[in-house]
């Protein structure tokens, strides 16, 4: 397939545009911002980032998570924080955790294929080392350091499955719970009550055994993943940012050490949460 320029192809597209109302100048903005045919890599994605306040729609959320992760995934901060209309007023605080538990639920699932590496393989042989695959064989229980084993509660009965089969079965559970229209009516505007915090609470829990199974048990494999995508980082941050786990259970969990992962103030996030008397607490708790 050959490539064209992109630039003149959104001339080309500007001029079919009529530019007598607001609402066609909105349709050129995002005539610009679509991926085509023929697009060279370093294209892909290639526009500024849209205010948030800009966007619109269904997916007005999820698109700005995503354009903020690969602008630069080690800023977590800003990608985790309550983004504010114009008039200053922050998000709806249920529907931005909501849209990024669904980004986790992807970006856990890239990370875990990284974790199996080739599932024919016991062990993968790299640069004269042995990489231990996280499959069946090796990790037949979900555990983080022999102290801490945890059943899979995916099942109508909870039971003891694999490492690999926990992490997924983990996604695929908390993937269909959060389509459930009762808790989850919409993805837009404010309809998801305080109710459903339970369902995100559950879910950090058993999301963070997850990435601490892959630092004590795949700490090579965790760290050069980590060193470019920041994943548990963010993971981490947003646990803390909008207190997902009560720190008292989180300390009783498998610690994933500091030097894991990216250094972080709690200064740099305490006025970003839309809710200050949280911030104020968690701040206080950590002084």
């Amino acid at each position: 397939m050959t490539t064209y320029d992109l630039e003149e192809d959104e001339e080309e597209r500007v001029k079919e545009l009529d530019l007598d109302s607001e609402a066609d100048e909105k349709s050129i903005v995002r005539a610009k911002r679509r991926l085509r045919p023929g697009m060279r890599s370093e294209e892909l994605f290639n526009w500024p980032i849209e205010e948030y306040w800009k966007k619109q729609g269904l997916l007005a959320n999820q698109e700005y998570i995503q354009e903020m992760i690969r602008k630069n995934p080690k800023n977590v901060v800003d990608i985790l924080a309550l983004p504010k209309y114009q008039d200053n007023t922050f998000t709806d605080k249920m529907q931005w955790l909501y849209e990024h538990f669904r980004q986790f639920f992807t970006d856990i699932s890239q990370f875990l294929v990284h974790l199996q590496h080739d599932k024919g393989n016991i062990y993968v042989i790299k640069i004269n080392k042995t990489i231990q695959v996280c499959n069946k064989r090796n990790c037949p229980k979900m555990q983080a350091t022999e102290k801490f084993r945890y059943r899979c509660a995916a099942h109508a009965k909870p039971k003891d499955c694999s490492a690999m089969s926990y992490a997924v079965h983990t996604i695929d559970d908390f993937s269909k719970k959060f389509q459930n229209k009762k808790e989850f009516p919409s993805r837009y505007g404010n309809k998801i009550s305080q109710e459903s915090m339970k369902q995100f609470n559950e879910c950090a829990r058993r999301v963070y055994r997850i990435f601490a199974h892959a630092y004590h048990h795949h700490e090579e494999e965790f760290t050069k993943y980590e060193d470019e995508y920041w994943l548990c980082s963010r993971f981490i941050t947003f646990v803390y940012m909008y207190k997902l786990i009560p720190i008292s259970h989180l300390e009783a969990e498998a610690q994933i050490p500091p030097k894991a992962l990216l250094k972080l103030s709690t200064k740099e996030w305490a006025h970003k949460v839309g809710d200050v008397v949280t911030a104020k607490n968690y701040n206080d708790e950590n002084t």
